[in-house]
């Protein structure tokens, strides 16, 4: 399985939130933005809000506000946060011209003033490598000015603004271990993967274990042992988490403690800003046809890992919490606009589901398609006898013919088998169950795809399910495409 591209940062993640609130004016007659504060390990990305506290007594209609950032760090995206500030449109690195510099733009397509005060977006940020806590403030500073800004009868209004520090902590690890880089490993489930450079007494030791802390309402913890490990070609430990499309925005935390109980450094992460990394343009392959795969399975990512979060209940009434929440990328477009209904058509022409033949004393019953810890196909086969009769044999071709026997197993007074892992790149790819008879040798096949699933329940599907699908679907294809199935 091809792994997605090494990025040498830490992400450390703040959910950093300003509601909405009544109609302010400063006393000056002046509005007034301010950008949060952050703090993180070089290499973090930090979130900063950028708030309206006060409007100008003018009020204001549109109008560029323009982003300066310290060079201790690196811009890495623009999240909008809701739409009553009419129309956000942010500059990527590329258009930002010289410096450390980028424009937000703002439209109430000159219709009437803003009338509310509150969070208008979130920045996020990379911190440099070689910054450290010793750096002037200057070289951690994000400050925002204004660059035009007209009211509704064109009139230019001021505003006040308070600049956001990014402080930079140092690491010190009591166990001597250093976090090398990420990667991402598509699956049945996403792996984040944490690679670790450990010394020798650190490697050999036995009760050694990794602690993974998934925040939410309640964190959820899961433990391994450090010797379960796998090893990178530098070395390097591969501290892996598996994670379903729920959490792909969830913050993930990674914490080496030895057998006498000590504790490394928290290493902390998510899906979601290493995919934001990925858009901004700051990192690159050094081809850009792969740079673009690469992007486009980004965001086919986000949104499948949003919409099922949707669908699922999981951080309602909180949409940039989302996987794809309020994302913008390539054109100035919020990624989740990209699920359309047109590609329904598609998927439910894509459907190779069949069986063929019969068997002695064994019938096929059904199936299931599950896309939660990770993706399988379950079948579910009516016995006579003893199960142990059969013989079940899976055969795919991913590249080469390959063959292997599964073990059933009773559920519900049926037996199943599972297809377990299903990775993003084959969900179009058919997989054949033979349900074999050992006595008298009788069998049948059942070929089946995720695919073929998802052309099942696509028709009717209530929408936030049938989101889900088209979701799903984009995500296959750019799969497919980045890994060059």
């Amino acid at each position: 399985m091809k792994t997605v591209k090494q990025i040498f940062v830490t992400l450390l993640v703040f959910s950093l939130l300003v509601c909405s609130v009544p109609f302010a004016v400063s006393a000056a007659g002046e509005g007034a933005i301010s950008v949060g504060n952050a703090s993180g390990y070089a290499g973090d990305v930090v979130a900063l809000p950028v708030t309206l506290t006060a409007l100008p007594e003018a009020g204001f209609v549109s109008g560029t506000f323009v982003v300066n950032y310290g060079e201790n760090l690196e811009y890495v995206n623009t999240v909008q946060y809701g739409t009553n500030y009419g129309t956000l449109i942010f500059a990527k690195p590329s258009e930002a011209g010289a410096g450390n510099s980028f424009n937000l733009v703002y439209s109430n397509n000159l219709v009437s003033n803003f009338e509310y005060t509150g969070q208008m977006c979130t920045l996020y940020f990379r911190i440099k490598s070689g910054a450290t806590s010793g750096d002037a403030a200057a070289k951690n500073t994000v400050s925002v000015s204004a660059d035009g800004i007209y009211n509704e009868d064109l009139d230019p209004v001021s505003f006040n603004f308070t600049s956001g520090v990014v402080t930079v902590a140092d690491r010190s690890s009591a166990l001597g271990e250093s976090l090398y880089g990420h990667s991402l490993t598509l699956d049945g489930a996403i792996a984040l993967n944490f690679h670790v450079s450990v010394g020798a007494t650190l490697s050999s030791d036995e009760d050694a274990t990794v602690i993974y802390t998934i925040n939410g309402t309640e964190d959820l913890t899961v433990e391994e042992m450090l010797s379960e490990c796998r090893t990178d070609a530098n070395g390097n430990l591969i501290l892996s988490c598996r994670l379903p499309a729920t959490m792909w925005s969830r913050t993930v935390s990674a914490q080496i403690v030895n057998g006498n109980g000590d504790k490394g450094d928290i290493y902390s992460y998510s899906v979601k800003n290493y995919a934001l990394y990925m858009l901004s343009g700051n990192y690159t392959t050094g081809d850009s046809a792969e740079d673009e795969k690469l992007k486009e399975l980004c965001v086919a990512l986000l949104n499948y890992g949003g919409y099922a979060q949707n669908y699922f209940g999981y951080f309602n009434g909180s949409t940039e919490d989302l996987a794809n929440g309020n994302v913008v990328s390539g054109d100035n477009k919020l990624i989740s606009k990209l699920v359309k209904s047109s590609y329904d058509a598609t998927i439910k022409t894509d459907d190779i589901a069949s069986v063929n033949g019969a068997a002695t004393g064994i019938t096929y019953y059904g199936v299931n398609v599950s896309a939660d810890a990770a993706t399988a196909i379950t079948h579910y086969f009516a016995v006579e006898g003893n199960v142990a009769d059969y013989t079940f044999t899976l055969s795919y071709n991913d590249g080469a013919e390959k063959t292997s026997e599964l073990e059933a197993f009773e559920t519900d007074g049926k037996y199943a088998v599972i297809i377990p892992d299903i990775a993003a790149a084959y969900i179009d790819l058919p997989y054949t169950v033979t349900a074999k008879n050992n006595s008298d040798g009788t069998e049948f096949t059942v070929v089946y795809s995720v695919r073929s699933y998802m052309a099942h329940n696509i028709e009717g599907a209530p929408t936030a399910f049938a989101n889900v699908i088209r979701a799903m679907y984009l995500y296959g294809e750019a799969a497919n495409s980045y890994f060059g199935k």
